[in-house]
């Protein structure tokens, strides 16, 4: 079973669009297009490897920059943990923090959260 289909899923997500005033639904619906935003900026087709900034307070995300090449991996994988421990100083916790992760071409997250060691 998914973790969508289970009772402790479902009282989380519930309990979560109580709070934020929505229905169940609109929060389901808002994190599946978030995630397609995210697919969508980080899959592609010519090998490029991308750091993606998000800046959690305000609830966005972007390309902050692609590489490719032979070191493309080593790149990404070092410029978003660097950012991301830039951005450390400022914010007071991870919640709010913009944060900067490494993805590979077919999407696949790499690292950088230096919040979480990774």
């Amino acid at each position: 079973m998914s973790d969508e289909g289970s009772i402790g899923y479902v009282a989380i997500r519930n309990a979560l669009a109580e709070e934020l005033g929505i229905h169940p639904s609109v929060l389901e619906a808002e994190s599946r297009a978030k995630r397609q935003s995210i697919t969508d900026l980080t899959v592609n087709a010519d090998g490029r490897y991308t750091v993606l900034a998000i800046d959690r307070f305000a609830g966005e995300h972007w390309v902050h920059n692609s590489y490719r090449g032979s070191n493309a991996r080593g790149q990404a994988l070092s410029e978003a943990r660097e950012l991301t421990r830039e951005g450390m100083k400022s914010a007071t916790n991870a919640s709010v923090a913009s944060v900067y992760y490494a993805y590979d071409s077919q999407g696949n997250y790499l690292g950088g959260d230096t919040w979480k060691k990774e």
